[in-house]
This record gives C-alpha cells, sequence and structure tokens, in this order.
C-alpha cells in the first residue's frame, strides 16, 4: 500500500476459515437367492442421531423422518451400490436397513464399520469426524433354496362334454402357474418375471387312460401357487360354468406334493351363420324422402317365426324399418341399405316387403320386395331387395275457361279422401300465379284418391264451388274430369278453368247481389245473373261430386 500527501490508504483484511465437514460412506451388497429389481423396490435405510433426527442424502439434518432407498446409491457393480453423503452435522449416527426385503424372504444382514470386523445385525454405529470418511458396509445374504427344502406341484386337468374330441381342446385351453411373489412358472418348472402360457399340448401335460391330462412340476420352493385357466374358448361348444373349475391354488411344503384339480364340462352348441338384408333403392328417391316414408320389412323364419332387430326369434309379428333405428346402415346416400344378422340359426329366411310406399312415387312392376336365403354353418347369406320408384307427376294450371289466358290468385288445396272421395286431411295447396305449373304429385300416393278444392278465385271470376275428384291409380297416372293440356316437354298440363263471373266486380258484387230485395227496387238485372249462377250449379252437381262442406273446416 501506498500512503500519500493528504491521503488515507486504508488496508482491509478478511479471514474466510472452511467449515468442519466430514463424510458418511454407504455401501450395500446383495448375494443370494434376490433378483435386483426385488432388492431395488424393497431395501430401505435411516441415518439418525441420538437426539432424534434424520440425515438426508443432502448432508441436512432434519426433524421429520427421512428414508434412503437403494434409487439414492449409485450402482458400481452387480449387486453393490453405494451412497456417499457429505455434511458439517458431525457427531454420532446410527445407521439402520429399516426394510431388508420382500416380505417373508428369509435374509442375513452383516455390517463392517470402517473396514472393521463383520458384524450381523441391521443397526451400525457410526461417528462423523472432521476431515474424514467414515464408512458403514452393509452386506444381504438371501440363502438359495437346498433339494431338502424343495416340493412338487401337481396340476390335474379333465375334460367333458359330448361330442369334444381332443383335437379341439388340446391346443386352446392355456393356463398359468404363479408363485406368491407373482411370477410365472414355465413348463420345466423354471421361474420368469414374463408371462407364461401352458397348453395341454404343449405345456407337458400327460393324458392318463382315464383321460385325466398331469402336469408334475418336480422340486419347486415350498409355498402359494396358483393354477388360472386363461383361456377356455373351445369353437362350437360352450363351457358350463357352474360344473367347472379354472382355478384352484396348493401349497407346496418342503419334501411333500400339492395338487390343483382343474376340471371343464362343455356343451355344444348349434353352428350358427350370419343373414345379411340388402336393399336397393333406385329412381330419384332421396335419403330423407326413404327414410320419412319408413318402409317396413318382415324376416321369417322356416317355421313361421320372425326375427327381432336383435337377431331374436319371436313368436308375435314383428316389422323392421328402414333406418338406423333398426339397425339399417347406407354408405351411398340411401341408395343401399343393408342390416346383418349375427349368428343366426342355420336355415331358409325370408325377407318381406310389407310398406313400399313414398309419397310422391309409384313402385314399379320391376321391383323386388319379397326373397329369401339360405344361412349355413359358419356362413353369410344375403337377401337382395329392390325397389324401382318413378314419381307421380299432377301438374296443374289456372286458366280462364274461355280463352285459355293463365290466372293469378286463385288459392287450390288438394286434400287426401277416404274411399267415398270425402277429404280427410290437407295434404298440399298452391295460389296460382301466371307463367307458373304446380306440381302436386310430390305429395301423392299410388292407389289413394284425392280432392282438389278451390279456396279462392281468380278476381273478377266464379268460384268453383265442387270438389274436383282425382284417383292415383297404381302405375301412378292421374283419373280425373279436368281437361288436359301439354307443357313446352310434353308433360300432361291439367287444367283447373275459371269462367268470368257474370256480377260486375266478380264474387264481391255477386254476394252483394244476392242480397234481393222484393219491390220496385229490385233489378232486373241482378234477378236474371242469381238464375243463371244457380242454373250454372245445378249442372254443375251433375257432372262432379259435390264437395262436403262440413268435412273440412
Amino acid at each position: 500500500a501506498e500512503i500519500k500527501k493528504n491521503e488515507t490508504t486504508s488496508v482491509a483484511f478478511e479471514d474466510e476459515y472452511p467449515a468442519d465437514k466430514g463424510i458418511l460412506e454407504l455401501t450395500k451388497t446383495i448375494k443370494g437367492a434376490i433378483t435386483a429389481e426385488e432388492a431395488e423396490g424393497a431395501l430401505t435405510f435411516e441415518v439418525t442421531t441420538a437426539d432424534g433426527k434424520w440425515l438426508g442424502k443432502d448432508g441436512k439434518l432434519s426433524t421429520s423422518a427421512v428414508e434412503l432407498t437403494l434409487a439414492d446409491f449409485e450402482k458400481t457393480g452387480e449387486n453393490e451400490y453405494k451412497l456417499t453423503i457429505e455434511t458439517e452435522e458431525l457427531g454420532n449416527y446410527t445407521v439402520t436397513e429399516t426394510t431388508t426385503g420382500p416380505e417373508g424372504k428369509p435374509v442375513t444382514v452383516s455390517y463392517k464399520v470402517n473396514g472393521g470386523e463383520k458384524q450381523t445385525g441391521e443397526a451400525a454405529a457410526a461417528e462423523i469426524k472432521k476431515n474424514e470418511t467414515t464408512s458403514v458396509a452393509f452386506e444381504d445374504e438371501y440363502p438359495n433354496k437346498t433339494d431338502e427344502e424343495k416340493g412338487d406341484l401337481v396340476i390335474t386337468k379333465t375334460v367333458d362334454g359330448d361330442n369334444i374330441t381332443e383335437s379341439e381342446f388340446e391346443g386352446a385351453l392355456k393356463f398359468t402357474v404363479q408363485n406368491e411373489d407373482g411370477k410365472y412358472l414355465d413348463k420345466d418348472g423354471n421361474l420368469s418375471d414374463e408371462k407364461v402360457e401352458l397348453t395341454l399340448k404343449d405345456g407337458g401335460f400327460e393324458k392318463g387312460d382315464d383321460g385325466k391330462y398331469t402336469k408334475t412340476f418336480k422340486d419347486v420352493a415350498p409355498g402359494k401357487y396358483t393354477v388360472t385357466e386363461t383361456n377356455s374358448d373351445v369353437d362350437g361348444y360352450d363351457l358350463v360354468e357352474d360344473q367347472s373349475t379354472t382355478e384352484g391354488e396348493a401349497t407346496v411344503a418342503a419334501g411333500e406334493t400339492a395338487t390343483v384339480e382343474l376340471k371343464d364340462v362343455y356343451e355344444e352348441v348349434e353352428k350358427k351363420g350370419d343373414l345379411v338384408i340388402r336393399k336397393t333403392v333406385g329412381g330419384d328417391v332421396t335419403k330423407e324422402e326413404v327414410e320419412k316414408a319408413a318402409l317396413k320389412f318382415e324376416v321369417k323364419t322356416s317355421d313361421g317365426k320372425w326375427l327381432d332387430k336383435d337377431g331374436n326369434v319371436s313368436e308375435t309379428k314383428v316389422e323392421l324399418t328402414l333406418g338406423t333405428k333398426d339397425g339399417f346402415t347406407t354408405t351411398d346416400g340411401g341408395k343401399t341399405w343393408t342390416k346383418t344378422f349375427k349368428d343366426v340359426a342355420p336355415g331358409k329366411y325370408t325377407v318381406t316387403e310389407t310398406n313400399a310406399l313414398i309419397d310422391g312415387y309409384v313402385l314399379k312392376d320391376s321391383s323386388k320386395t319379397n326373397t329369401s336365403a339360405e344361412v349355413e354353418d359358419g356362413d353369410k347369406a344375403t337377401a337382395e331387395l329392390t325397389d324401382e320408384y318413378e314419381a307421380i307427376h299432377f301438374r296443374v294450371n289456372k286458366v280462364d275457361a274461355g280463352n285459355g289466358e293463365e290466372l293469378d290468385g286463385a288459392k287450390l288445396v288438394l286434400y287426401e279422401a277416404d274411399d267415398n272421395g270425402v277429404p280427410m286431411r290437407e295434404v298440399d295447396s298452391w295460389i296460382s300465379k301466371k307463367g307458373v305449373l304446380h306440381d302436386f304429385g310430390s305429395k301423392m300416393t299410388a292407389g289413394k284418391t284425392y280432392v282438389l278444392r278451390e279456396i279462392n278465385a281468380p278476381e273478377g271470376y266464379d268460384k268453383i264451388t265442387t270438389d274436383i275428384v282425382i284417383d292415383v291409380l297404381e302405375d301412378g297416372s292421374i283419373s280425373c274430369e279436368l281437361n288436359e293440356s301439354e307443357d313446352e316437354y310434353g308433360n300432361t298440363v291439367y287444367l283447373v278453368e275459371n269462367s268470368l263471373s257474370k256480377t260486375p266486380g266478380g264474387d264481391k258484387d255477386k254476394d252483394k247481389a244476392k242480397g234481393v230485395k222484393t219491390g220496385d227496387e229490385t233489378p232486373i238485372g241482378e234477378w236474371l245473373a242469381v238464375m243463371a249462377a244457380a242454373m250454372s250449379g245445378l249442372a254443375a252437381t251433375i257432372y262432379t261430386r259435390r264437395r262436403r262442406e262440413d268435412d273440412i273446416e
């Protein structure tokens, strides 16, 4: 340091003394009949002080219990482990092996402190000193079973059932044999951590004269063994569970034989097949129209019973509806529908379409609505149905009865009628417009009768007061008493014709004219108009059926 004129020169010293530390080195050696996995998952240690504190692997003391496992140790060799703890907490400690292995597994624990004399026990006293390493070496020895300590395990298996053969079940039945530790015996009696399944065919079983199969595991370690049949399924047979034993336990004692007896009782089941219904819908029908129509089917067995949607046999009639609710599926927008009945009894099945009607369409003669299919053992049979549809057309135009001019503003309503032509329910309506035709056919069904009624007449025209009866024949053609014409494409158009009102102002003035008075105030022209209208109505009554006003509101 330099001392200068009129200045102060300072020199500051700091002495830092490292904390006193010591090292505790724990080593663990494992010998005998235990695997590394068993040891690493089971062995635990504690390092404690006399005043009830615990030393952690980080070298710090804790008032809460600190447990060390082999996972905290470094593996330095096969079955050898080491943990080094550097700490400022010098003093006396007790190192205890708190868990010495899997429960029930015999073991001898010994230790050495600082390489000293080997001692037996699970707790070692050790002092951690300043700048020194204190070593505590534990050794666990798990004795191997001697031949005199072993016994035999015998498994017997009996298989009963009408018509069942060895070739059917010997390769199908499977078993596992596990000891108390969850390890598996292979066919030679060796233990395995991996699952081992044995079969009657390849698992070392021998068949006796009584038909019973026997497997003997010689010289296995004493303890409890569990034998489980992991597969009892045999094609063509059902296991009778309340008469069968598919799991058993036995405890092997040293120098003795323990036996597990298993038994399978089978009954032959009827071989089955699959029945597929494939429904094809032809024409311009949409998927939505098909689903709305609720096409129905029945599937009957050869003895006159029905299949329900789940393939169960029913004594009473069952109808299935085309659609997802009853298990029909489509992948092409509703053109082809399929339904599969799995595992049905072999035999002939008849599939009949009981309802094929779709509003606006007629079913063509080329359709196939009834068919049959023969289901055989283990096979699949398909019943093919085809519906070919053609649209129904009832094109209507509103025209002047005199000159054929198209008319605006008339309201026509189409009703479905009963067999007597009495309207029952409204199915469609239209308000006429020049240059526009209306096709009522999309709301009509082949084989039904309809009534067309004029609700409002065009302005200036007499209202048609009689219902027009339309019969849709089975082939989809129309039968009615309307005049016909053709559109620009050659399609038939039915003409609903109105006559000009003979009353000035049309129906409105005509209604006023009906309020006739006697005496000089009565206009003779109005009287004549009323009489003419009455005669016209009488003639129309002879020509068509009179509507019943009280049938429709």
